[in-house]
This record gives structure tokens, sequence and C-alpha cells, in this order.
């Protein structure tokens, strides 16, 4: 026991983890693989956490070179050799084999590649499952090869990898993939590399714990329930089964290369300006200055050594805190900047221990993720990926992944028994046109110079209210309309203004107020009335008592 000092084992443990299975290190799991490990042990039929990368090369690819420089992949990092034990155990841990069998399948196809085939394929994958007590049974590859093209399909379990670990593999199976092609050999390397993810977990254990709950308290200080219930009230578990299904869209109008150089001018990153723009959207549609969702971050910390080239689950996953302020966007986004960069430095706690400090039961109901992962540079002997898509679910009812790898992209996961397509669909363009007019504005522009509604929506909201008479035959208008509904819900919020709001009952009487003085001064239904007011109650009030 005293070989594990971040391990409360005793010797009876060891004796029995080293009589079931042939390992040569144990260690702890990370808050996140914790998390992932009862997720998958509460729901053991569930595909969420599943992670499948597709990548597309050319039909003639050697495949006893491509198996080659795989099983070199799985001996360098030794989270590909690694299982999981936890049944009579204080804490689970991650056992390191000496070596693994890498589960690897081939199907040739007699046609051009199909992607209804495929789509098959991929699902039934899906469906095959992990073993968590085995080092073979995390991951496996599926090559399907076709006339004019090969699919590689990597499955993996997101407990072992995450996506910036998912780019270096791939480089390295190219870079493996053109030694084997060019000397029919690959040069051996020591199997335990110095990125071992076990350097990483013992680095994340030793962090000082006060910064971190100083750090926590301070973010979350104030943080409501309302907050964090983004788009969905109320959520129905943990482990729902949500049917899950995708929209995605490119956004041609905006380049990569056009969004960082405008980061770069303000001092931010593009991830920082993607999530205010998101925030924006969310607290639109919430109508709250205060809202969360959650994100990654990588959890590289360049203090610790070849964190860039470690593979392993190093991200955490943060709740993300916008707080829509007066100044100018560009003030907002740079303090936006800089408090992620905080939390980049805080981002060990697990979320447990983030609600329990917040005394709340979650911290944010949906995911907004920012990927980026390029592929690396590759000689004319390797292997030619052409694309790399990502297939993955989540144990939340909204998640969205925006890439700015190649070009600026949505991928938005929902549950489509809370989501409609259209609602989907008008989401993603305000997020769109938010992040636009950001990118066209100034640095003085203000949130009140982003238009109000969605690109489409203002010709909606006009023509829904001017189709003519009512369904029911009945033509009352707008005024009719009001009162009728103000004597229904007297009691209710009618309007809200910064912190401030008026029952449906004091809106009437306003308006009622309004009315009777512009009568009393001599106005008509024909009259021209003019109104110069400020935002505000008392401009809504006025706009519907001169109707």
């Amino acid at each position: 026991p005293s070989d594990f000092p971040l391990l409360s084992l005793s010797q009876a443990n060891l004796d029995a983890l080293h009589a079931q299975r042939d390992f040569h290190t144990l260690y702890r799991l990370t808050p996140l693989q914790e998390g992932l490990l009862f997720h998958a042990l509460h729901a053991p039929s569930s595909d969420q956490y599943t992670v499948q990368v597709e990548m597309t090369t050319s039909p003639d690819v050697n495949l006893v070179h491509l198996k080659d420089a795989w099983d070199r992949i799985v001996m360098q990092h030794s989270i590909l050799r690694t299982s999981f034990a936890w049944s009579g155990l204080d804490c689970p841990v991650q056992l390191v084999h000496p070596s693994c069998d890498l589960q690897w399948s081939v199907s040739s196809y007699s046609q051009k590649a199909e992607r209804r085939l495929l789509a098959y394929l991929i699902a039934k994958d899906r469906k095959s499952g992990f073993c968590f007590d085995s080092p073979s049974g995390l991951h496996r590859v599926q090559i399907v090869q076709f006339i004019d093209t090969t699919i590689i399909l990597f499955t993996f379990h997101h407990i072992i990898l995450d996506g910036w670990s998912v780019s270096n593999l791939v480089n390295q199976l190219i870079e493996n993939y053109s030694a084997r092609c060019s000397s029919n050999s690959i040069e051996p390397r020591n199997s335990l590399s110095s990125n071992d993810f076990q350097a990483y977990v013992n680095y994340l254990y030793r962090q000082p714990l006060a910064p971190l709950k100083d750090f926590w308290e301070a973010y979350l200080s104030g943080l409501t329930a309302a907050n964090t219930d983004v788009f969905l009230p109320t959520l129905s578990g943990i482990n729902s089964e949500f049917d899950l299904v995708e929209h995605s869209v490119t956004f041609t109008d905006i380049s990569v290369s056009s969004l960082a150089n405008f980061c770069r001018a303000w001092g931010c990153s593009s991830a920082s300006l993607l999530q205010f723009a998101w925030g924006y959207c969310c607290s639109r549609y919430h109508c709250s200055k205060d809202i969360t969702f959650g994100t990654t971050v990588s959890g590289r910390d360049a203090a610790l050594d070849g964190v860039e080239n470690m593979v392993g689950l190093l991200v955490s996953t943060v709740p993300v805190r916008i707080k829509l302020e007066r100044g100018s966007i560009r003030d907002q986004v740079i303090n936006h900047h800089k408090a992620m960069q905080d939390i980049s430095r805080f981002s060990t706690s697990s979320l447990s221990d983030l609600q329990r400090l917040a005394q709340l039961p979650a911290l944010f109901s949906h995911l907004f993720l920012v990927e980026n992962y390029p592929l690396g540079q590759r000689d004319a002997s390797s292997i030619e990926i052409s694309s790399l898509v990502f297939h993955e679910k989540t144990n939340y009812p909204l998640t969205v992944w925006c890439s700015t790898s190649e070009c600026i992209s949505l991928l938005v996961s929902y549950d489509a028994k809370s989501f409609s397509r259209q609602y989907i669909s008008k989401l993603s363009t305000l997020f769109k046109r938010v992040l636009l007019c950001i990118l066209s504005g100034t640095s003085e522009s203000l949130l009140v110079d982003i238009p109000l509604s969605v690109i489409g929506e203002d010709y909606d909201l006009i023509s829904r209210f001017t189709r003519g008479p009512s369904r029911d035959g009945s033509n009352q208008n707008l005024c009719t309309l009001f009162a009728s509904c103000a004597q229904s819900h007297l009691d209710l919020p009618a309007v809200e203004w910064q912190g401030s709001s008026i029952s449906y009952s004091d809106l009437l009487s306003r308006v009622q107020k309004v009315s009777a003085l512009l009568t009393s001064k001599g106005a008509t239904r024909s009259s021209t009335i003019g109104v110069l007011l400020r935002r505000g109650i008392d401009l809504v009030a006025s706009l519907i008592g001169t109707l």
C-alpha cells in the first residue's frame, strides 16, 4: 500500500487485485473519470459517452501496416492498456496492464460507400458496449472497406480519452503508418512513454485544496436554480434516456481565420468569444442576465512537463457563468476570457463538489463545447485522412459542439421530446447572427446594438399578427385580446425590466390610465400619438394605452 500513497488500499485489496488481473501499476481516477464510471455502472445498457471517431481514407490503404501502426499506439500509451476496478474498494482505481490485444475487425463490400449502410454499421457498433474490467474492453477499431473508400471507425468510452488525445492519436497513427510503409518496420519505443497518464493524475491530486474552494465559492456566489435551468426548467434525472437527434449547420460566411484575427485584436481566445455569444443567446431565451452552461477545459497545465502530448482524459467539465452587464461587448468578452483563464487553473474540482459548494442539485442543464483538433502534417507515403467525424452522446438533453478546425460549424444533439427541430434551428440561427454582429462591430459596440430577432423572425412575428380575423371568427383586436389575457392572469407577472416587474393587474391599470388621459386631451381613434420614453415598464404601458 505504501507504493500507492494516493490510494486508500489495504494489502488484502492489492492481493485480491493481483490474483484477478495482471497489472504493473494502479492509480486513482480523475474526478471526471469517477463521474463517467458512475454513469456507466448506473445505466450499463446506455450508449452515453460512447465516442466513435469516423475517419475516411483511400481504398488502397495497407491494412497490415495500419494494424501495426495501431498496435504500436496501444503499446505506447498506458491509458489504452487500462482497466478499472471498484468492487469492494473504498474508491475506484485504474490498473495499467503490460499488454492489450486490440479489438480489430475488417468488413469489405463490393460497392461504393453508402451512407445508409455505414450509418447502420455505426449504430450496430454503438450497441456493443464496453467491458470496464478488461484492458481491451474499452476501445476497438473497425475497418469498413468499399471499392471507392475505406472507413476507419475508432470506438472508445470517454472515460479513457478526450478530443485532444484523439487528435494526438490520429497524428501518431499517420506517423506510424508512414514509418511502417517506408521502412517496413516501426522503431520500437519504451511502452511506458514519458507522457504516461499516471503522471497527470498524480499532478492533479497534488494541487492544494484551499485555493480551489476559495475561487469556486466566489465564482458561484449568488447562483440560484433559476440561473442554471436554461432551456429546461426541469430535468428528469442524471441518467434519463433521451431521444437524442442531431442538427448540424456550417457558417460559410464566417471563416476560421477572420474569427482568429478578430479575437487576436481583442486580446481573447476564440473559445471565449464563442462562449460569450452563446451565453447571450441563452440569456435571450431564458430572459435572464445571469445564466450558466457547462463546458470543458483542456486540463493541460503548461507547468506539467510533456502535457501537450499526453493521451488520456485530461479535460474537466466546469460551469461557465455569463453575467451580462453595462459596458461594451469587448469589455465583457475580455472579462469572460480572464474568468475562463482562472477556471482553467482551478478546474480540478469535481462537479459534485461544486454542487455541494453552491448548494444546488445541478450547476447547468446543457453543454456548449468548443473543439479544434487539427490533423498534423503528413508526407506522400502516409495515410491520407480526408475527414474526421465524431459521434458522441452525453447525459444532457442538449449538447452543442462548436468546431473551429476547418470552418465554423455547430453540431447540436438534442432531446426530440423536449425540443422541436424548428426551435433548435432558430437557436442556431440566433447564435450565428449574434456572432456576426459581434464580429462586424467595433470595440465600443454595446449589447443593445445586437438586433432583437433572429433572421426571418421579424417577418414571422408580423405575419402572425396580421393574418386577419382570428380562427374562432371573433376578429378581436389587440386591445381586446390584451384585456382578456390580463383578466385571466391578474396576479401573474406581465412585464419585467432591470429587476422590477408588475403584474397583469397593475399593467392593465396603467394602460387604462394612459387611455383615459389621452381621451381627456381630445385624442380619438384616428389621432396620431407620439411616444418618447426610455425602455422600461412605462413604455409598454404607454404603447398599449395609445391603442
